[in-house]
């Protein structure tokens, strides 16, 4: 009876709550085993809710062939129930078979058997339309499974139905993100903060596309509103990351760091911050070549040794990581021993390219390796090496993934460019930089001193100017470099703002006071 069926419910569930399987499976057992095709629909209803609590039960036992039998069943029972019913308890009844449908996708989720995952979402898509967690769920599966326009036409779907829905824009974004489709990408990042400031995730891609599309104030923007919508987010790891990384794009090595260290203990943002504060350590004034010069060589083997402690606390779950093993190599060259440089290389080579299985030409396998061992290579006095090495990324399409190592590897080889009074082919290489990069400090800096090699002096300031709005004129080499050009450009007035721009944050930055300063002001008399 009724009454009967909902006592065994209710011990069932008893019994499961209190962890005894094995008895909780024998409740549920006997009635299903007395009756397994049941035709009352009470019956029926109450198999369901036996199948769904056995699937539970069986979970917990680690019986996953039984959890599959078990939610099988209770499918194929309610969509009996479906048949025999009919208007608004028609209704009701496919949405619990979406709801049990849903449960089997979970389990091959569990399993990572994404095919099947996906199948079974579309099957409690088909008994209920219009559930969004449904749909999301679906988009989610699609994404992980790597079937970007799939997921992106499912993000569609839900934008139909509910065009504010922050999961769905973000999802979108991502992939838009992940295929390099910034402009659009941006927009719906910027859509999701209209929404949650303190997104953190959308907050990171935000900054980052903001300063490549050299609009670094609505980054500022983003962070301010982060921080006023959560009047506490300077305790989240999240918005730490976020500021880390707009620090650091800006030049200012020491807060960056200090975000950074804040970050690094998080579940989700430990890793990346970890990441970030080696490559800070291990080049703190974003030098293209990467190492200091040789009076540092105290400062960047201390260095060195702090960033081997942070990577070493990813040691466990990334011993095998192509990131990880990269950024030990980084550190093994930046102790500036040759012998320790040397095996670097070794290394960097073996990581950096791969032969083709059609032909005998090599391709670039890891451009971060690449830059790694080109920068040994100059270091080691074989540039000829480095340049050859450097060509072979020409060739390599641009990712977001990559950006930041093959806007340098072009950078390295301008300067060797540069260095070779090769001007044309310096140029057309921080041209192709600054394509991708609008703010890229270290771009417009060469760009700079190559005009200011041929004396064109007010090309220079421009180039110059650029790179000091961008470093927030906060680096004293900029604001000394800016200086200069303007004084042999003769706008002296320009040129004296700036050595006090200087001057008021490094009173004894040297030469600058006599040698620029001073002599803009005795021009201005004479």
């Amino acid at each position: 009876s009724g009454r009967d069926s909902n006592m065994r419910s209710k011990l069932a569930n008893l019994l499961y709550k209190m962890g005894n399987y094995d008895k909780c499976e024998r409740v549920l057992m006997d009635p299903i085993d007395k009756d397994k095709n049941p035709n009352d629909l009470g019956v029926m209803h109450t198999h369901v809710q036996y199948y769904m609590l056995l699937a539970k039960v069986h979970h917990e036992k680690g019986q996953f062939e039984k959890v599959n039998e078990d939610l099988q069943e209770a499918k194929r029972i309610q969509v009996k129930i479906i048949a025999r019913s009919d208007g608004s308890v028609a209704l009701l009844m496919k949405k619990e078979c979406s709801k049990i449908c849903c449960q089997i996708a979970e389990m091959y989720h569990l399993r990572r058997d994404a095919n099947r995952e996906i199948d079974a979402f579309k099957e409690a898509i088909n008994y209920n339309e219009t559930d969004i967690k449904t749909h999301l769920a679906l988009a989610q599966a699609y994404l992980t499974a790597g079937r970007h326009e799939l997921c992106s036409k499912e993000c569609l779907a839900i934008s139909a139905m509910d065009k504010n829905n922050i999961e769905a824009i973000l999802m979108a974004a991502d992939i838009m993100y992940s295929k390099n489709q910034l402009t659009d990408a941006m927009v719906r990042f910027d859509k999701v903060l209209d929404q949650l400031p303190s997104n953190y995730h959308a907050l990171s891609c935000f900054i980052e596309l903001s300063w490549r599309e050299g609009s670094v104030q609505n980054a500022d923007m983003r962070i301010r509103n982060a921080n006023m919508h959560k009047p506490k987010s300077f305790l989240d790891a999240g918005f730490n990351y976020c500021n880390g990384i707009h620090e650091w794009y800006s030049g200012n090595m020491a807060m960056a760091l200090q975000f950074f260290n804040r970050a690094k203990k998080d579940l989700e943002w430990g890793e990346k911050s970890i990441y970030c504060m080696v490559e800070l350590l291990l080049n703190p004034e974003n030098d293209i070549l990467g190492v200091t010069s040789d009076e540092n060589n105290g400062e960047e083997t201390t260095n060195a040794a702090q960033a081997a402690k942070y990577l070493n606390e990813l040691r466990a779950d990334n011993s095998i990581d192509s990131k990880y093993a990269l950024h030990e190599t980084m550190i093994m060259m930046a102790t500036g021993e040759k012998s320790k440089i040397q095996e670097a290389l070794d290394r960097f080579l073996a990581m950096a390219t791969e032969k083709e299985n059609t032909n005998s030409q090599e391709k670039v396998k890891n451009v971060g390796a690449v830059l790694g061992a080109a920068r040994a290579f100059v270091t080691l006095k074989q540039t000829p090496k480095a340049k050859q090495l450097l060509k072979k990324v020409m060739e390599t399409p641009w990712s977001l993934a990559d950006a930041e190592n093959l806007e340098m590897c072009w950078l390295l080889l301008a300067e060797i460019y540069t260095n070779q009074n090769k001007a044309d082919q310096a140029k057309a290489l921080i041209l192709k930089v600054l394509h991708m990069n609008k703010s890229s400090i270290k771009a417009f800096e060469l760009m700079g001193f190559i005009f200011e090699k041929d004396s064109k002096w007010l090309d220079a300031v421009n180039n110059y100017t650029q790179a000091w709005i961008y470093c927030r004129q906060r680096n004293p080499t900029i604001g000394y470099k800016l200086a200069y050009n303007m004084l042999k450009a003769k706008k002296n007035f320009d040129c004296i703002v700036v050595c006090q721009k200087v001057l008021t944050q490094y009173p004894n930055y040297p030469k600058i006071r006599k040698e620029l300063m001073e002599k803009a002001r005795m021009s201005i008399r004479t």
